[in-house]
């Protein structure tokens, strides 16, 4: 039997975790069986915790679904760090990693919704911002929010991405539209209105000098998220069959 992780960033502090396993169970449980929340940060649930209980109940086979936006750190380090160590100290136990969520595409559907939805409410939007986590280290989530961007250049409004963190730090570009444009529509792409984004329209504001800052709310679970999830798995089945497929010609 192969359980499925979900593997979400949490937090060791507060009840935001018991929150977003409550927001999870909706989302998944109609569609998903035999599988198990973690979290990167957490003293009681976190993926080192679920995956001792589950080894030592007799699951030897994991597929991993990272609810990460794109791939960063925790994508690209931690998980496959820990999951390393599993393996080297069990070595009966396989795994496999599913993509980041906000590269599928029916994430450009779900961006494209709350622009349009905005769009329409506040006809004198003249710029379009889409804002994500970033990174100072990779490339990979500058790339992956420059593609999310360019698919939604369907509005006839000028449209640009920038981070919290990076290249594109918000705090030394945004000024210039903030001077240059009477209404701006922000865009944040990140699973939930949580503390970073709520930190990031606390500065904005500071920053701001009469310029007309709208927001859609960010990603808050919608339920498009089901289906992502969903095929992100079946993603992982597919694989799986054609490896043992091609085992069994060899």
């Amino acid at each position: 039997m192969t359980d499925y992780i979900l593997v979400i960033h949490g937090m060791n502090k507060g009840k935001q975790n018991e929150v977003l396993h409550h927001f999870l169970e909706q989302l998944v449980s109609r569609n998903v069986r035999d599988y198990h929340i973690a979290f990167l940060e957490s003293k009681n649930q976190s993926l080192e915790q679920v995956l001792d209980t589950r080894i030592q109940q007799g699951t030897k086979s994991f597929n991993i679904i990272p609810l990460l936006l794109f791939p960063a750190k925790h994508y690209l380090e931690d998980i496959p760090m820990i999951l390393k160590l599993y393996e080297n100290k069990y070595p009966h136990i396989k795994y496999k990693i599913a993509e980041p969520l906000g590269t599928h595409k029916l994430m450009t559907t779900l961006v494209k919704q709350k622009i349009l939805f905005k769009v329409k409410s506040h006809p004198k939007i003249q710029h379009i911002i889409l804002m994500a986590h970033g990174s100072e280290r990779y490339r990979h989530p500058d790339i992956a929010l420059w593609q999310l961007t360019q698919d939604c250049v369907v509005f006839e409004i000028p449209i640009s991405m920038m981070t919290l963190y990076g290249d594109y730090n918000y705090r030394f570009n945004l000024l210039h539209y903030l001077k240059n444009n009477t209404d701006i529509l922000i865009v944040p792409i990140f699973f939930y209105d949580g503390f970073l984004v709520n930190k990031a329209k606390h500065h904005i504001a500071q920053m701001n000098d009469g310029c007309n800052i709208h927001y859609t709310a960010a990603i808050n679970f919608d339920p498009l998220l089901s289906t992502m999830i969903t095929e992100r798995i079946k993603q992982l089945e597919v694989f799986e069959s054609v490896s043992n497929s091609t085992q069994l010609v060899r």
